[in-house]
């Protein structure tokens, strides 16, 4: 991963964080999933991810890129 695309991710998953933490948990999901799809393998993102979609009361969807 290039150091910007890592930039970006960190940037992504901080900014899902703040939406999350916030209550935007429609934003937190949405910004997770574009650092998801900067890096497959990022726990922080899937992580984000879920919990913004179990706040949204969905608790059966896989999230994949």
């Amino acid at each position: 991963m290039t150091s910007t695309n890592n930039e970006q991710l960190i940037e992504l998953i901080s900014n899902a964080q703040m939406a999350f933490f916030n209550g935007q948990y429609h934003e937190a999901f949405n910004l997770a999933q574009e650092a998801i799809k900067l890096d497959e393998n990022c726990a922080d993102a899937y992580q984000c991810a879920g919990d913004a979609y179990m706040s949204l009361g969905h608790y059966l969807k896989v999230v994949y890129p």
